[in-house]
């Protein structure tokens, strides 16, 4: 059987994934007409990647039937000429379900397709704080601090459903050895967007999939918003509206969302080796720069120190 290509998309969180997820699934005929199957196996609306497909195999308790299954997969893909895109930042959390990914990765080698895995990295400090207030609007009632911790030690850390991984080049061997060629591209070294580079790694730009401009997607609330759902998460409904106001610090909407100096530096000098090996090995840079200024003067605009214990 000649074997197609297969570029498989894991993410990683706040990389600018659904971005990509929403190009690819606008773009999905121009694609089929350029030889690349966006499959529809997987998807849980019409312009998302194949997130059931990756919650299969790490058994998380959003999967539904009806999203479609590994085996619908095998059936969509069977048979055709085309090369195929799959793509989900949950694929990630296969780091904690071993022999189901190396099924998945053999599975997909069975059908005739060559995986070649995909992922893109940020600076480890930006990557935690909106990683860390995503998971605050999914009912994270951990503290910033709690969470850094396990990723301090861990290189990662894992929360219900999730495994999110920061030790970038400890992930990178361990796909590899999985059996699959590794690409890691730099979120920061695509200054004119995510989307293009992806595109770019198959002789594509967003032109050929009929989009004028980078789509965008998931924005940013503000601190004040993170911090009213933390609050709730960690009190409760009830008593959180009877103390909204005095939990919610004011200024917070025009704060700008940072984390301490001294935990920057802490993060960089944790993962400062992986990094210099991730250049070294994958050509993948990931930035140094300095330190965040405060936001309004408070050090309260801090989400290391904002988000710590309620009482």
């Amino acid at each position: 059987m000649t074997q197609r290509q297969c570029l498989l998309h894991i993410g990683l969180h706040k990389t600018g994934s659904t971005s990509i997820q929403r190009a690819l699934s606008e773009g999905a005929e121009q694609l089929l007409a350029l030889g690349w199957l966006y499959p529809l196996a997987g998807r849980i609306v019409e312009r998302s990647g194949q997130h059931n497909l990756a919650w299969e195999l790490t058994h998380d308790l959003r999967r539904r039937i009806a999203f479609g299954s590994i085996d619908d997969l095998w059936t969509e893909v069977a048979d055709r000429p085309e090369s195929v895109i799959i793509s989900s930042e949950d694929f990630e959390g296969c780091v904690g379900h071993p022999a189901e990914f190396a099924a998945f990765i053999a599975g997909l080698q069975g059908a005739g397709l060559a995986p070649t895995v995909v992922m893109y990295v940020r600076d480890q400090a930006d990557a935690l704080v909106r990683n860390y207030l995503q998971k605050v609007l999914h009912g994270m009632d951990l503290s910033f601090n709690e969470v850094l911790a396990q990723v301090l030690a861990e290189g990662r850390y894992t929360w219900r459903e999730w495994i999110v991984n920061f030790d970038y080049t400890a992930l990178a061997h361990w796909l590899g050895d999985m059996g699959v060629a590794v690409r890691v591209r730099s979120y920061e070294a695509a200054p004119d967007g995510v989307v293009g580079d992806f595109l770019s790694r198959i002789g594509l730009s967003l032109a050929d999939l009929g989009l004028e401009r980078e789509p965008r997607a998931n924005p940013a609330f503000t601190l004040a918003y993170y911090m009213a759902a933390y609050s709730q998460n960690r009190l409760g409904r009830e008593t959180y509206e009877a103390r909204e106001a005095s939990l919610t610090p004011p200024g917070l909407a025009a704060a700008t969302i940072a984390i301490s100096p001294q935990t920057r530096r802490t993060i960089r000098a944790r993962f400062a080796e992986s990094n210099r090996r991730l250049a070294e090995e994958y050509g993948a840079t990931v930035p140094s720069a300095e330190p965040d200024a405060p936001g309004s003067g408070l050090s309260a605009t801090y989400v290391d120190e904002l988000f710590g214990a309620i009482a």
